[in-house]
C-alpha cells in the first residue's frame, strides 16, 4: 500500500503552495472575503488541487518508469523498482481525477475549469504523441504553466466572478519556467554524462549546460518585465520587494549550481533552512506591501493610484489644489472628499461609504463649515468643466455622470445651509428629471376603475382599507413570508448574474421610521436590509421589499456598482453614494422595476398564490382579485407625487396633503401622516420610485428589453446596474 501512496507524490502537495499567492490576491481585493464558510471552501480547494495533482504524479510515475531506470536516483521510484502493479496504478489515476474534479465542481465553475486545465496540462505533459516533457523548452514552459493555473486555483477558491491580473499570471508563469530551468540544469550536471542524460529525458539531447543558462537569462528577463507591468498597474508599492525577488532568484541559481543540488529534488529543497528563510521573508514583505498603500510613492513616480484596498497608509493623500488638478481620479477623489464633507453636517446626505476609511475619519476630524465646502464643490465642478473631452465612451461617460453628481452635490450643500428650490426645480438640480404635473381630475378617472373592482358600498378608500385587511401578514409569519420571498427573488437573480461570493445581506425588523424599508450598503458586497413594522404589513410588500431592497434591487445594484467600478475599475467616486443625487433615481428606477423583471405580472400571481398565502395562513383563492386590485392601486402612485409638490411648495397644508393622500393615493390617516413625514425628510426624493421606475422601463423596452424577450430584458436590466446611465438619457432611450 505504501508504494501506491508514495507514487501519488503526496510529500509534493507543497507545491499548491503557488495557490497561496491567489488567496492573497483575492483578500486583497474583496477583504472580508475569507469570513464564515469561506474557510471551508478554500480547504476544500485546497484538497482538490492536491488530489488532481497527485493524479498527474501517478500519470507521470507511469509513463516515465522505462527511463526512470536510467536515472541515478529515480530507478528506486516505486515503479521502475517493480514494488507497483501497473492495473492497480492506471485506476489509482482516474481515481483520484474523477473524485478531485467533483470536489472542483461542487465549488464553482470558474474553479472547475481550472482544476480540468491542471489535470489536461498533466496530460499533455506526459502522454505521447504530445508528451512535452520531451521537448527542449516546452518542457519547461508546459510544467511551469501550472503556476499561473495554481493561482487562478487560489483566486476561484474564494472570487469567482473576476479573472485575475493577467500580467501577473505570466509574470508567475516565467517565474515558475525560471525555477524548472534551473532544476533541468541542475539535473543535467548532476548525471553528468549526455547520452545518459538523453536516454533519462529526450529533452536532455538538445541541452547543454550554456543553453540551458541562457533559458534560465530569458525565462527570468520575461517574468521581471511582466511582474513590473502588474507593480506598476496595480501596486506600485511592491517596488520594495524587488531586490528581496531578485536575491531570491539567485539564491536559487546558487543552489542549481551546488554537486548534487537541492534544487533537482523539490522534497529536498524545502528543507534548506536558509532558502526557506529567504523565502519566508520575501513572502512576508509582499503581503506587507500588498496591503499598504502609499500615496505619495504614485505622486513621485507619476503613475494612476492603485485601485487595490489597502490594510493601512502610509503618508497622507496628496490633495492638489482644483485649478491644478489633471485627472479624472485626483477630481474623484476631491468629490469623495466633499461628499463625506457634507455628510457631517447632513445626516441623510451619504448613504453608503466603503472606500478608503482614513478619508471619512479625516471628514470628521476636519468638520469643515458648508460655506468652505460650497466653495469647494464650485471649484470641482469648475475643474470637471476644465477636463479635455475623452475620446473613449466608457471615460465620457464617467465624466458626464461626475458632472450632474457634482452639481447635485451643490445644490444639496446649499439646501443644508437652508436654501429652498421649488418643488420641479430641486428635483431637476438633485435628480436630472422632473416629475410630469396630474390633476385631481386624473386620479378621480383612476379611482373610478378601481372603484368598480372593490367590494361593498361607500367611500372607495373605506372599502378599499375593508378589502385589504383581509390581506395582512400576521405579525408571528411577516419574518417566514419575508424569508421565502428573499430566497425567491435570489434564486431568480442568480439564474442571470454571477454575484460575488460572500455577498449577503441581513435583514432587520425596526420601528419608529418614515419608510416601509431600507437597504443600508456596508460594502464587501454585504448589507443590511431593514422592515418597518410600525404599520400592518401586507402580503404584496412581501415580493415588493425583497426584490427592491434586495435581489434583484439595491443590494444586487451596490453589489454589482462596487464590483465592476470601484474594484474593477478603480474609480473612487464609485465608493461614495450621496442619497440626493440622479445616482438614486436610476437606484430606486432599477429597485422598482426589479420587481417586474424578477416576477412579470403571471408568474408573481402564481408565486404569491402557491407559496406566500399558504405560509402568511391567507386564502389563496383570494389572491388573484387582490393582485389585480393592487396592480390597479399602483397607477395611483404619482397622486403622491402630487401631495410632495404642492406641500413642499406651500400650496398646500400639511392636514390638505393628508386629505389628498387618503382620497388618491387610498391612503388610511396614520399611513398618510408618515408619507408627509418622509416628504419632510426627503423632498423631492419621492420622484425617484414611480417616474424612476417608468424610465428605467421605457429605456429597457428601448433596448429590445419588452415583456416579450425576457432574457433581453434581463441582460438590459443588468447592464444598467453595472453601469448606470443619467436620468435625462434614460428619458432619451440612449445608451
Amino acid at each position: 500500500m505504501r508504494a501506491y501512496v508514495d507514487i501519488a507524490r503526496p510529500d509534493h502537495w507543497f507545491k499548491n503552495g503557488f495557490m497561496l499567492l491567489g488567496v492573497v490576491l483575492a483578500v486583497s481585493y474583496q477583504p472580508g472575503v475569507l469570513a464564515g464558510a469561506a474557510w471551508g471552501r478554500l480547504a476544500l480547494a485546497v484538497l482538490a488541487t492536491c488530489l488532481v495533482a497527485s493524479s498527474n504524479y501517478v500519470l507521470n510515475e507511469i509513463l516515465d518508469a522505462p527511463s526512470d531506470r536510467h536515472h541515478p536516483l529515480k530507478r528506486s521510484r516505486p515503479i521502475p523498482s517493480g514494488r507497483v502493479w501497473l492495473p492497480i496504478a492506471w485506476a489509482e489515476w482516474i481515481g483520484l481525477a474523477v473524485v478531485a474534479l467533483s470536489l472542483a465542481w461542487s465549488l464553482n465553475r470558474p474553479f472547475f475549469w481550472s482544476a480540468l486545465w491542471l489535470w489536461v496540462m498533466g496530460v499533455l505533459y506526459n502522454v505521447p504523441p504530445i508528451r512535452t516533457k520531451e521537448w527542449p523548452y516546452l518542457d519547461v514552459l508546459s510544467e511551469s504553466v501550472n503556476n499561473p493555473i495554481r493561482l487562478l486555483l487560489g483566486w476561484f477558491a474564494l472570487v469567482e466572478t473576476v479573472v485575475p491580473p493577467v500580467s501577473l499570471g505570466i509574470a508567475y508563469w516565467m517565474a515558475g519556467a525560471f525555477l524548472m530551468a534551473v532544476k533541468r540544469y541542475a539535473e543535467y550536471r548532476h548525471i553528468g554524462n549526455r547520452e545518459v542524460a538523453g536516454a533519462y529525458r529526450r529533452s536532455f539531447r538538445h541541452y547543454t549546460e550554456e543553453r540551458l543558462l541562457v533559458s534560465i537569462l530569458f525565462y527570468a528577463v520575461v517574468g521581471a518585465v511582466f511582474g513590473g507591468v502588474f507593480l506598476v498597474r496595480y501596486h506600485v508599492e511592491l517596488i520594495f520587494t524587488t531586490p528581496l525577488i531578485a536575491g531570491l532568484f539567485a539564491y536559487y541559481l546558487h543552489l542549481g549550481t551546488l554537486a548534487d543540488s537541492p534544487a533537482q529534488r523539490p522534497e529536498r529543497l524545502y528543507r534548506h533552512r536558509g532558502f526557506m528563510a529567504y523565502l519566508g521573508v520575501s513572502l512576508a514583505a509582499f503581503c506587507l506591501l500588498l496591503f499598504t498603500k502609499m500615496p505619495g510613492l504614485y505622486t513621485w513616480l507619476d503613475v494612476e493610484p492603485s485601485s487595490m484596498r489597502a490594510l493601512w497608509h502610509l503618508g497622507a493623500h496628496p490633495s492638489p489644489t482644483y485649478s491644478e488638478m489633471t485627472t479624472m481620479d485626483e477630481v474623484a477623489h476631491a468629490y469623495v472628499r466633499l461628499v463625506l464633507a457634507l455628510g457631517v453636517h447632513d445626516a441623510d446626505a451619504v448613504d453608503a461609504y466603503y472606500g478608503p476609511a482614513d478619508l471619512q475619519a479625516q471628514a470628521r476630524t476636519e468638520a469643515r463649515p458648508l460655506d468652505a465646502i460650497a466653495r469647494d464643490v464650485a471649484g470641482l465642478r469648475a475643474a470637471l468643466d476644465a477636463q479635455p473631452p475623452p475620446d473613449l465612451p466608457d471615460a465620457a461617460w464617467r465624466l458626464g455622470m461626475l458632472k450632474a453628481q457634482a452639481r447635485a452635490l451643490a445644490t444639496r450643500v446649499a439646501m443644508t445651509a437652508g436654501q429652498r428650490l421649488p418643488f420641479d426645480q430641486e428635483s431637476a438640480a438633485l435628480y436630472d428629471a422632473v416629475a410630469p404635473t396630474h390633476g385631481a381630475e386624473h386620479f378621480d378617472g383612476l379611482i373610478e376603475t378601481l372603484a368598480r373592482e372593490l367590494p361593498g358600498e361607500g367611500d372607495v378608500l373605506s372599502r378599499y382599507e375593508s378589502f385589504r385587511r383581509g390581506f395582512v401578514i400576521p405579525p408571528d409569519k411577516v419574518d417566514a413570508v419575508f424569508r421565502a420571498a428573499i430566497a425567491a427573488c435570489r434564486g431568480r437573480t442568480r439564474a442571470h448574474v454571477a454575484l460575488p461570493a460572500g455577498e449577503s445581506f441581513t435583514l432587520e425588523y425596526v420601528k419608529g421610521k418614515p419608510w416601509s424599508g431600507y437597504n443600508w450598503y456596508k460594502g464587501d458586497f454585504t448589507s443590511v436590509i431593514q422592515v418597518n413594522t410600525d404599520l400592518p404589513i401586507f402580503i404584496d410588500r412581501a415580493l415588493d421589499l425583497a426584490c427592491h431592497e434586495g435581489y434583484p434591487g439595491h443590494h444586487v445594484y451596490n453589489v454589482l456598482i462596487e464590483q465592476h467600478l470601484v474594484r474593477t475599475r478603480g474609480w473612487i467616486e464609485w465608493s461614495v453614494y450621496p442619497l440626493f443625487s440622479p445616482q438614486s433615481l436610476i437606484a430606486e428606477g432599477t429597485a422598482n422595476f426589479g420587481i417586474d423583471v424578477a416576477f412579470p405580472d403571471a408568474e408573481r400571481l402564481a408565486f404569491e398564490r402557491e407559496v406566500l398565502f399558504p405560509l402568511a395562513g391567507l386564502d389563496p383563492a383570494q389572491a388573484a382579485r387582490y393582485h389585480e386590485v393592487q396592480r390597479l392601486a399602483r397607477r395611483l402612485s404619482y397622486a403622491g407625487n402630487e401631495a410632495a409638490r404642492r406641500y413642499l411648495d406651500g400650496t398646500m397644508t400639511r392636514e390638505q396633503a393628508v386629505a389628498w393622500l387618503q382620497r388618491y393615493a387610498l391612503m388610511g390617516h396614520e399611513r398618510a401622516e408618515q408619507r408627509i413625514r418622509f416628504f419632510d425628510t426627503y423632498r423631492s426624493y419621492v420622484i425617484n420610485y414611480n417616474l424612476g421606475q417608468d424610465l428605467v422601463e421605457g429605456y429597457v423596452t428601448a433596448q429590445g428589453g419588452g415583456a416579450d424577450d425576457p432574457a433581453r430584458r434581463w441582460n438590459v436590466f443588468l447592464d444598467l446596474l453595472r453601469q448606470p446611465r443619467l436620468p435625462s438619457a434614460l428619458a432619451g432611450g440612449t445608451r
